[in-house]
Order: C-alpha cells, then sequence, then structure tokens
C-alpha cells in the first residue's frame, strides 16, 4: 500500500541517492585492498558523494509540499501550533527510534567487537552517539574538522562510526525553522529561501558549509513552492515520454555532471555543494511532475523502488555493517586475505548482503510500523484540535 502523496519518481531518486551514498563511503570500507587507480579518479574526476544532496532536495520538496499548505491555512496561533505539533509528532515516530537504535548498535561493537581498531574507541563513539542524539552532530563535524583535519578514510576514527547523523542533524535543525519561518514571513518565504540560499551558496568557509550544508533542502523546498504557481507546467518535460533511452539520459546526465564536476568546483571555485544541488534540483524538478519522466521499465524501477523504500535505513546501518564487515573477516577468515578474485569477492558480497538485510528488518519491522503510528497519533491530535 502506497504512502499518500507517493511519486515513483521520487522514490526512485532516493534509490539513486542512497546508491550513491554506499558506492562513496565503500570506497574506504568495503574495498580494503590497495586501489591506488580508482583513489585517484574518485579524488580528482569522479565524487559520488552528491547522493546526500539529491537526499536533501528531495527531502526540502517533498516535506513542503505538504507542510507549507497545511501552515499558509492556519487562521491562528491555535491551529498553527497543532500542524506543528503534529508535523513534529510524524517525524519522531518515523525518524528517531531506528536512529536511536543505530547509534546504540556500533556504540556496543565499538567496545566488545573491535579487536582491529577500526571502530575507534568507545570514548569517541559515545561522543558521537550523544551529538547524534541532541541532533547536533553537524556541529561536531564542524568541530573534527577544525581540529584534526582528517582525510576520507580516517575520518571515523576522530569522529565515531556514526559521522553521517551530521547530514540527519542539519535536517531537524531545518525542520524546526521552517514552519516557524512559513508562519511569519508568510508570502516572503519564497524570496527570503532564495536570499539565503544565494548566501550559503557563495560562502567561502568550506569547514562552515559543509557542516551547515542546506543548498539541497533550500532548493527543495523552493522547488516545491513552484510546484504550486501556474508556471510549474511550462517546465514539465514531455518529451521524455517518447522513450525509455531520452528517460535513462535524463537520469543518468545530471549524475554524471554531478559526480564529474563536483570535485573541479571544489578545487576552482570551491562552490562543489552549490553546483550539486543545482544539478540534483534538475531531476527533482522532473520527478515532482508525477508523470514517469524518468520510468526506466519494470525491472528497473522495482529495484529502485526497493532502494528508495529502505533508503533511510540503508543510509543509518551501512557505516556500521561495513567496519563490522572487515572486523569479522579478520577474527573468523584471518588466512584469506584479499590476495584472490575469489577472497574478495566473497568479502564485497557478504557485506552488501548483511547491509541489505538489516535495512530490510529495520524498515519492515521498525520504521514501517512506528511511521503508521505516529501518522495515526498525529491524525488524532488534527482531529481534536
Amino acid at each position: 500500500m502506497r504512502r499518500a502523496g507517493w511519486i515513483a519518481d521520487i522514490e526512485a531518486l532516493r534509490g539513486v541517492a542512497v546508491l550513491m551514498v554506499l558506492f562513496a563511503h565503500a570506497r574506504g570500507a568495503i574495498a580494503p585492498w590497495p586501489t591506488p587507480v580508482w583513489d585517484h579518479i574518485a579524488t580528482n574526476y569522479f565524487d559520488p558523494g552528491f547522493g546526500v544532496d539529491l537526499f536533501f532536495v528531495v527531502s526540502g520538496f517533498v516535506i513542503a509540499r505538504t507542510l507549507l499548505p497545511a501552515i499558509a491555512a492556519c487562521n491562528d496561533g491555535t491551529q498553527f501550533t497543532q500542524v506543528l505539533l503534529a508535523f513534529w509528532t510524524r517525524r519522531a515516530w518515523r525518524l528517531m527510534p531506528s536512529a536511536w537504535l543505530w547509534l546504540l548498535v556500533p556504540l556496543l561493537l565499538s567496545a566488545m567487537f573491535n579487536r582491529r581498531g577500526d571502530f575507534g574507541t568507545f570514548h569517541v563513539n559515545f561522543e558521537a552517539s550523544v551529538a547524534g542524539a541532541l541532533a547536533v552532530a553537524n556541529m561536531r563535524l564542524i568541530e573534527v574538522l577544525e581540529r584534526f583535519h582528517p582525510t576520507f578514510q580516517s575520518f571515523h576514527l576522530f569522529y565515531g562510526v556514526t559521522s553521517h547523523y551530521w547530514s540527519l542533524s542539519l535536517e531537524e535543525q531545518f525542520y524546526l525553522v521552517l514552519p516557524v519561518a512559513a508562519m511569519v514571513l508568510r508570502r516572503y518565504l519564497a524570496l527570503a529561501l532564495a536570499l539565503a540560499y544565494a548566501a550559503i551558496f557563495w560562502t567561502d568557509n568550506v569547514v562552515l558549509v559543509t557542516g551547515l550544508r542546506v543548498h539541497g533542502v533550500l532548493l527543495g523546498v523552493l522547488l516545491a513552492i513552484f510546484s504550486n504557481s501556474a508556471a510549474w507546467r511550462l517546465t514539465e518535460p514531455g518529451f521524455l515520454a517518447r522513450g525509455v533511452t531520452r528517460r535513462l539520459v535524463a537520469l543518468l546526465l545530471p549524475v554524471l555532471a554531478i559526480a564529474a564536476l563536483g570535485p573541479v568546483f571544489e578545487t576552482i571555485l570551491q562552490r562543489r555543494f552549490g553546483v550539486m544541488s543545482l544539478a540534483c534540483g534538475v531531476l527533482v524538478l522532473i520527478a515532482g511532475h508525477d508523470r514517469g519522466y524518468l520510468s526506466l521499465g519494470r525491472l528497473p524501477d522495482r529495484l529502485l523502488h526497493w532502494f528508495g523504500a529502505r533508503s533511510y535505513a540503508l543510509y543509518l546501518v551501512h557505516p556500521t555493517v561495513l567496519l563490522a564487515n572487515q572486523e569479522a573477516w579478520a577474527r573468523w577468515a584471518p588466512r584469506a586475505g584479499f590476495d584472490s578474485a575469489a577472497n574478495r569477492t566473497l568479502f564485497v558480497l557478504g557485506g552488501c548482503a548483511v547491509i541489505g538485510l538489516c535495512a530490510e528488518l529495520n524498515y519492515r519491522l521498525l520504521e514501517t510500523k512506528l511511521r503508521r503510528h505516529g501518522a495515526a497519533i498525529a491524525s488524532r491530535m488534527l482531529v481534536a484540535a
């Protein structure tokens, strides 16, 4: 059963986004044998880490499409309070239980399953868990970047395994501010968001922008506002309805452009995240028309929708499983090594299988059930109001 407001192309973009994040993070964990050629390409020519920016644009678009009209319909502070409480209730039940679980698991593993030391110290992971639980992980990210200047491969040793919670914290902070801004600014909200986007786009402090990477969320909200205007129909890419090949190019071209141009713009203009958000915005604009303009056929669509539906769970579990896979391989197959293609294949397939299994269990047993429970509570709150 599909959720209200579910858009197939948006779900596919979630799948693309999480696959790119997994690909980026696997560079240092799921393939521990020397890969100098790949490291050179990934560092200088191809950055798959833009998946987070795509997540941000999708998030801003999807949430603003329902939240902003509800706020606009409020006539007084009491109605606004009820809408706001219902919104936060849905998000809390949807996100927090899974997030807290996957803060606890790596914390325990750092104490009990860490002979190689890949998880870092228990103290570092405890601090990271507290930051994640309090939704200030992005502030901790800024501090770690300024103090230690860690490399990509060693970053978790300074921050903790749950460094990826910076994006979740940033979203929660943004969605604390957005409803209040929408209620106060009303018709000037779009202008204020556009000015904020321009300001963050041209900010030169790379460390600060990394921790406050709101380009994508701001652009997603602006696209949601634009989708309610008459001009929205003028942006409909009707030519994509005439063939799968065109839709495949429409999906892959922005993806490859973002990945290839990201390192270039970081080196030349230091506008990496802004450029990425713009390319991601093109994809969300296409998907937002909900006409199947990114559909690639039944099987590819089903695969991307599977990854998209479980993207939150996959995002939460994968760093822990990647490191646990290395620890398990070192303990239980210490003589195997990675000299043979067969051993490398087993290592990679085993890690991918466990990531998928953990994500599926989290999605079915925890995330889906509690999302429905939170939605029911929020609905009763609005009815009572």
